[in-house]
């Protein structure tokens, strides 16, 4: 891990915090504005949805499907 969101903040290693690793943790914050606090329990039903539909926890989870997405824009 080289960077995290946890609400309003996003918490990074200045070595890996690149634009796009910026831009993705970014959407985190936005997906958490949006949801308010909701946000985890939300993203954690994502996680599971995805593991009950034999994918990947992370990488099939709709918000980081999402903040992938906003990425590859940075």
């Amino acid at each position: 891990m080289c960077a995290m969101a946890i609400g309003h903040v996003v918490i990074a290693e200045k070595r890996g915090l690149t634009p796009q690793v910026l831009t993705h943790e970014l959407a985190h914050v936005r997906q958490a504005a949006c949801w308010g606090i909701l946000f985890p329990i939300a993203y954690l039903a994502a996680s599971v949805w995805a593991v009950l539909h034999g994918q990947d926890a992370y990488w099939h989870n709709v918000f980081e499907v999402a903040a992938r997405r906003a990425e590859k824009h940075a």
